[in-house]
């Protein structure tokens, strides 16, 4: 359908007066020039991005004779999460904290091979949230891993409740999802959502590379109120 899209570009008939591109960093070159072919010569162009979000490889691209303007300003994380974010280096400029409420430091929880498994691990945090008062609709669990990988995307429940997961697309091309109160998403999926509270799961890597940085840093982010994550031993070492 992309790729449908760009050959047209070059037939369109200008017509918007305003345009608006987010989460450029995710953009093809040619679907940024492709975008664009909509725009009237009059017309106003605003994009919006974040490097810090990059989860996928693409090639960066500039606009001529654009202004640009960079802010580092996060109202939407409480303040211990984005001192979290700082101290742990996940950005490569420092975020500012601008939001009301401090909140809490994310909670870790660990697992090793041959003694915590990583499912075990989870359902021990989700059962301390339902400990502290939160509710099943108020979280999402978000699997530091696509959908092939993830075993926690696959589970029916999880902490004592049925899951909604995505499960495709009917025939006009909405999306389908399974009938449950807990939300199980993977990171590449729930960029650019929020809830209340968050549980990045399934956190393993064997090196903290940039990349690795950048799924940390979205996933830390999500989260409006608390932020929990569960990650390997191994890895908590590399980032702890």
């Amino acid at each position: 359908m992309a790729q449908d899209y760009v050959d047209a570009c070059e037939t369109f008939t200008p017509s918007l007066d305003l345009l608006i591109v987010d989460e450029s960093q995710d953009f093809e070159r040619a679907w940024a020039h492709a975008v664009t072919q909509n725009l009237k010569s009059s017309g106003e162009l605003y994009v919006m991005g974040d490097s810090g979000q990059q989860l996928y490889t693409r090639e960066a691209f500039d606009l001529h004779d654009a202004v640009h303007i960079r802010c580092m300003d996060n109202f939407r994380s409480p303040r211990k999460v984005v001192h979290t974010i700082n101290t742990l280096g996940l950005s490569q400029e420092r975020v500012v904290a601008r939001s009301a409420f401090a909140g809490e430091t994310p909670h870790f929880y660990t697992w090793a091979p041959g003694a915590v498994n990583s499912l075990t691990a989870l359902n021990q945090c989700l059962k301390q949230l339902w400990d502290d008062s939160y509710k099943p609709e108020q979280v999402a669990v978000v699997s530091f891993h696509g959908v092939k990988k993830s075993e926690a995307l696959a589970q029916e429940t999880l902490g004592g409740f049925k899951t909604k997961r995505f499960s495709g697309y009917d025939a006009s091309g909405n999306a389908l999802w399974t009938d449950g109160a807990l939300l199980v998403e993977s990171v590449y999926r729930f960029k650019g959502q929020s809830m209340p509270v968050v549980v990045l799961c399934e956190v393993d890597f064997e090196e903290l590379t940039d990349k690795e940085k950048r799924k940390l840093f979205v996933g830390l982010t999500r989260g409006q109120v608390r932020v929990d994550v569960v990650i390997s031993e191994a890895s908590a070492k590399q980032i702890l």
